[in-house]
């Protein structure tokens, strides 16, 4: 493990071979509370996805290596130097040669294509009369998908009603692909990078029991949302200073989380970044006369201080507002690939600069 590590920095990165660090004890603990008929479905795009396979195979072991999938999605692109990125990787690993596969939950639509499933059926000698009850049964049942995911929307394609502004969230249809074919119902399902709450939301949908975790102390305002919108269940935490969301369904789903947010400290050399004020400056007035960080703290207060970012990150758990928004950045509203290139205050929004993109957000200020 050492080895692959120090080879990755002297090959890759220094950063690249911290981030392995940083995976590698938490691969350890996820392979020491799996169950013997368990498996662990691991995202990863390009950037890291070579390293986090040699990671893998030293963690759990080669043999239990399954599969690696290519979540594949389409879409414009702004480079005319190699071919367009349009997968991410998901590797899958079992920690034992009992895992768990329910190949019928997971089933496609069959479709034949121009003769090709027709041929690819008659192979081996096959009748004209099997061919044709393979087929009927295929239609039937469906067929199992291939280790390319085409009919799941990725590449940020996710659902409006789903939408939370984390910028690496999946739909909820690929947890639900993953958490149906690998854990069954009843079992348990674990996120240790819970974030944007979409595997927690597809593991209550599904009936699976599940835990969910993040390092960040506002991911619980995200999964109030997420589970308030399909009215899933009832979240409650343990800390006094988080409000209890109102009954629901009757399920009860206990949180715990710090009883204060983290406070930012910097070294005596820093400058400390200093809240802001209420503006004196009147809307629409053209941008090009607003300083940028004047601007900022306008649409912050007309929005009440909220931004397009993770779960509102100004805002305590209770609902108190933080007005030390160094995490804040401008962004247009319709940006400038879709033709709106208006500076002005109409057109612009505070967001997290993580959550910056070309969608517009029309219910910001």
């Amino acid at each position: 493990m050492a080895s692959l590590i120090e080879a990755t920095r002297m090959i890759h990165s220094e950063g690249t071979a911290a981030y392995l660090c940083y995976m590698a004890v938490r691969l350890f603990e996820i392979r020491r509370v799996l169950k013997e008929t368990g498996s662990l479905y691991l995202h990863c795009d390009h950037t890291a996805g070579a390293y986090l396979r040699q990671l893998l195979d030293a963690v759990f072991g080669k043999a239990n290596f399954r599969n690696e999938i290519s979540w594949c999605y389409s879409g414009p692109s702004n480079t005319a130097r190699y071919f367009p990125r349009k997968h991410d990787t998901i590797l899958w690993y079992s920690i034992s040669e009992e895992w768990t596969f329910d190949a019928d939950a997971i089933r496609v639509p069959y479709k034949r294509v121009s003769g090709t499933g027709h041929n690819s059926l008659a192979r081996g000698g096959r009748s004209e009369e099997e061919v044709k009850a393979l087929e009927k049964a295929y239609a039937e049942r469906g067929k199992l998908p291939e280790d390319y995911w085409t009919d799941i929307p990725g590449g940020g394609h996710v659902p409006r009603g789903e939408r939370t502004g984390y910028p690496t969230q999946k739909p909820v249809a690929l947890a639900e692909r993953i958490i149906k074919a690998s854990c069954p119902e009843g079992g348990v399902v674990l996120d240790c990078f819970a974030g944007c709450a979409y595997v927690a939301v597809a593991a209550e949908r599904l009936n699976r029991n599940w835990l969910a975790c993040d390092i960040n102390p506002r991911a619980w305002t995200v999964f109030k949302r997420q589970f308030s919108k399909p009215r899933l269940a009832t979240l409650t935490c343990a800390e006094p200073t988080h409000n209890a969301q109102p009954a629901m369904l009757g399920n009860i789903v206990t949180v715990h989380g710090p009883a204060e947010l983290p406070v930012r400290t910097s070294p005596p050399n820093e400058t400390q970044v200093p809240t802001f004020r209420v503006p004196e400056r009147k809307f629409k007035v053209p941008a090009s006369d607003i300083p940028e960080r004047d601007m900022l703290e306008m649409l912050l207060e007309l929005s009440e201080w909220k931004a397009w970012c993770c779960g509102f990150a100004n805002r305590m758990p209770n609902g108190e507002i933080i007005k030390e928004t160094w995490n804040f950045h401008l962004d247009h509203l319709n940006p400038k690939s879709r033709e709106g290139t208006s500076n002005r205050i109409t057109n612009r929004a505070p967001m997290c600069p993580r959550t910056r993109g070309d969608r517009p957000q029309p219910d910001v200020a």
